[in-house]
């Protein structure tokens, strides 16, 4: 069962594995921008998402590989009844 990582304001960095990405087109305007929300899995079982206009494509990233993700605690929320932490301006290297 997740629960939340850190607190909400404050730096952390976190071991854990790359779940999935998704992706959506928002329009504001006449300017397209791409979102992608990447979902990781520390091994407590708790989610980490990160929200950013960033692709993870160079970092040729496959589910299931262990990253360290190092970002400020932006909110924790709920989705689906599971307990996730977002963090905002992350760095991620491949563990």
């Amino acid at each position: 069962v997740s629960q939340y990582v850190g607190q909400v304001g404050e730096k952390t960095t976190v071991k854990a594995t790359f779940d999935h990405s998704a992706w959506f087109e928002t329009h504001v305007g006449w300017m397209t921008n791409t979102m992608y929300i990447h979902t990781f899995k520390d091994a407590d079982g708790n989610v980490i998402i990160w929200k950013t206009s960033k692709g993870l494509g160079m970092m040729n990233l496959q589910d299931g590989d262990t990253v360290e993700i190092t970002g400020t605690v932006k909110e924790h929320s709920e989705y689906k009844d599971e307990k996730q932490t977002a963090l905002i301006r992350c760095k991620i290297t491949k563990a």
